[in-house]
């Protein structure tokens, strides 16, 4: 028998051998599938028996399993003219593309100082630029709203993109020279 991380089908997090037991003393949700069809249940107290020559796939939402991934990555500091500017630098892992949303933030910061009109620049590992914005309801607005973390000011910057596995990096900079404090963030999408 093999649990496996349900948001990753391909990450066995334990494998039983026939003879040995599993037992489930608290409420947990899993799906269990063999060659007979799969069924969900919902476990108060369970106890399997894995038969010789027999499997069960038990599928439970990242027990513990080897999937976590981040869902957030931000930092926040003084956006500056020139060469002074935020950069923000992630890097994508795995073999699959990931959809991310990409936000430089200011107007809406509760601090002193913020930065009056950030604009987002994003580039791929050449440094060749991918997208650029200023202001996020200018465009891709329909996407950003449906991520459902739209920036709270017009104001501020959002770029939505499917990304291939690689190093990319967010750079924020003032509209028309402006200074402050800003805030560049990562978020993974679904």
């Amino acid at each position: 028998m093999s649990f496996y991380d349900s948001e990753d089908p391909t990450c066995s997090v334990r494998t039983y051998s026939t003879g040995e037991s599993f037992v489930d003393r608290g409420q947990g949700h899993v799906h269990i599938a063999n060659n007979e069809g799969s069924v969900d249940l919902v476990l108060w107290a369970t106890y399997f028996d894995v038969p010789a020559g027999g499997a069960f796939r038990i599928d439970a939402p990242n027990p513990g399993g080897c999937s976590a991934k981040p869902a957030n990555i931000s930092t926040r500091g003084v956006v500056q003219t020139g060469d002074n500017v935020m950069i923000g630098g992630f890097i994508l892992r795995g073999a699959n593309e990931a959809r991310v949303i990409v936000r430089a933030i200011g107007p809406s910061l509760p601090v002193a100082g913020k930065l009056a009109d950030p604009t987002l620049e994003l580039f791929d590992r050449n440094g060749t630029p991918i997208a650029t914005n200023n202001n996020w309801r200018d465009t891709q607005e329909p996407e950003v709203t449906a991520t459902g973390i739209p920036p709270n000011d017009d104001r501020e910057s959002a770029i939505v993109r499917t990304l291939a596995p690689g190093p990319y990096t967010a750079v924020v900079r003032g509209a028309n020279d402006t200074t402050g404090v800003a805030l560049v963030e990562v978020y993974a999408l679904p």
